[in-house]
């Protein structure tokens, strides 16, 4: 939520600031594991072992880890929405993946999990493309 997040300024050294510490996070999130889900989970299905699987756990706290630090950072007031949309998605997908993470019990509930965890991943993936392409007063839209 908007409240949960801490504003500054929309300036051009404000924005730089905000874009180098948010790339700090990602690089630290991306080394926690954010990014190989889809590797394992297909790796997983293609050898048919769910064993595989519990490798989401510890994905599933880097997403939380990952938030955490994300909400800590200033965030320049023209960013606000890009930045919760970038909160609010990872937590989503967090969270489906523990649906994911069912699918040798029930093919369907994992299935859709995989699905929807694809559309908020990719929704959260928008945003921080949004903020990196964001010139000040305007966000250039591919």
């Amino acid at each position: 939520e908007s409240k949960d997040i801490t504003r500054r300024v929309t300036s051009k050294t404000s924005v730089i600031e905000y874009r180098d510490e948010l790339t700090k996070i990602m690089n630290v999130c991306q080394k926690n594991g954010i990014g190989s889900e889809m590797d394992l989970i297909s790796t997983a299905l293609n050898h048919e072992n769910k064993e595989l699987l519990s490798g989401l756990t510890s994905i599933e706290k880097a997403y939380g880890e990952c938030i955490l630090n994300i909400q800590k950072v200033k965030v320049p007031m023209e960013l606000t929405s890009a930045h919760l949309s970038i909160m609010n998605n990872f937590e989503k997908s967090a969270q489906l993946l523990k649906m994911v993470e069912t699918i040798f019990e029930n093919q369907i509930a994992g299935l859709s999990g995989i699905v929807s965890y694809n559309k908020y991943n990719a929704l959260a993936i928008g945003a921080l493309n949004d903020i990196r392409d964001y010139k000040l007063g305007v966000i250039l839209t591919r």
